[in-house]
Order: structure tokens, then sequence, then C-alpha cells
């Protein structure tokens, strides 16, 4: 699987499977010109929305997928579970949380999640995760104190963060920096996109990718 980050909670996997071949899943795509991120190429067998409704401005094939509520899905050998956040009581705020099994791993996007604490049935969805896309820029989500003690509660071998602040960027999001600093690390893999199987995935220590758009 390749993974690419498009800034705010886009990312980009490109899987692959002996049944299905090569497969695009999309998370929280958006038409970024106007906010200084590059575009991507929208092709996709799948698109995941962890809040809100899809661009009207992105075009994709009648094919795709279209997950953008709680709930299990399947398409192409991915499996993907809709999980509600709540706000701190029992209200859904309607971000969604997503659990997705793929390639024999689960990946888990938390989106632009401001939750600070998981319930006891959302961690038991999501704490075998073997990636994490977690996001730590505060504003209107997690800050870096609050994901570190989510990503400590959940346990994920490999941890990307998301939603953060980067040269180019004009959104008003704390760096990169400061979560690093919060999980007490200095173990850091940069890169632009990154390339993870089911048999390199750490069995000890978690590792920690930060990638640039």
């Amino acid at each position: 699987m390749y993974i690419q980050w498009y800034g705010q909670t886009f990312i980009k996997m490109q899987t692959k499977s002996p049944q299905n071949g090569d497969s695009n899943l999309l998370i929280d795509p958006f038409v970024v010109k106007t906010i200084g991120l590059r575009q991507p190429k929208m092709d996709a067998d799948m698109v995941l929305m962890t809040s809100g409704k899809l661009d009207k401005n992105l075009k994709l094939s009648e094919s795709c997928f279209l997950i953008d509520s709680p709930g299990e899905y399947e398409s192409k050998q991915i499996f993907v579970y809709g999980i509600s956040e709540y706000d701190g009581g029992d209200i859904p705020t309607g971000k969604i949380i997503y659990s997705i099994e793929v390639e024999d791993m689960n990946i888990v996007h938390l989106g632009q999640m401001s939750q600070k604490d998981l319930t006891d049935s959302q961690l038991e969805q999501i704490e075998n995760a073997d990636v994490l896309f977690v996001p730590i820029g505060g504003h209107d989500s997690l800050n870096a104190k609050q994901a570190a003690h989510l990503v400590q509660a959940i346990e994920p071998r490999i941890i990307i963060p998301i939603y953060y602040k980067f040269p180019g960027s004009k959104l008003p999001l704390d760096a990169a920096d400061l979560f690093v600093k919060e999980l007490g690390t200095s173990k850091v893999e940069n890169t632009d996109k990154v390339r993870i199987t089911a048999r390199d995935l750490p069995q000890d220590e978690s590792r920690l990718i930060i990638l640039q758009p």
C-alpha cells in the first residue's frame, strides 16, 4: 500500500489485491487550490468522508463507491467500518471515525476529530490499529497533547499525523513539532509518500511518519 497526504484530513491510499488489482481509496478529498495546496489526480474506486459531504467541484466516476455515514461496508476486498464521534456525552457530532481492513492491515482515520477521550465502544473497534491517521493541529480539532493522549490509548503500530501546519499552507494550525515533543520520541521519518505492508509493521516500538503534501 502507498499512502500520501494532501493537507487537512485528505489521504490517498493505493491498494492492491490478487482478486481486484489496484484500487485508489480517498479520504476527505477536496478542491485544494485556494488554500495553498496542490491538487492530486482524483481517480478513485472508493471515497470516505469523515465530515460533511463530497465537494461538488470534484469529478469522480459514477462507479466510485462513496461512504459518508456510519455503518459497515465492503467493496473490492476493502472492509470499512464507520464509527460515530460524540461530543463528550452521548450526542453524535456528525463526524465519523473510519476503521478500514485492507491488505491484512487495520487502518484507522480519525478525521477532524475533536472528541478528547474515546468511549469504551469506540476504543474496542479501533484498538487494534496498525496505522493511525490522527489530527494534531488544534484549532477546531485535537491539539498535540490531546492527540498524544489518544495515541497512547489506541497504541497503533504506525502513527501518521494529519491536519497540521506546514510550509505553504494557509490554515491556522499548529506545526507537527509540538506533537513530536508530546510523544517524547526522537525517531521521526519524514517523507512525501510511504509504502506500508503487513510484513513490515513494527512489532515493538511504534513508527512515527511525518508526511509532506
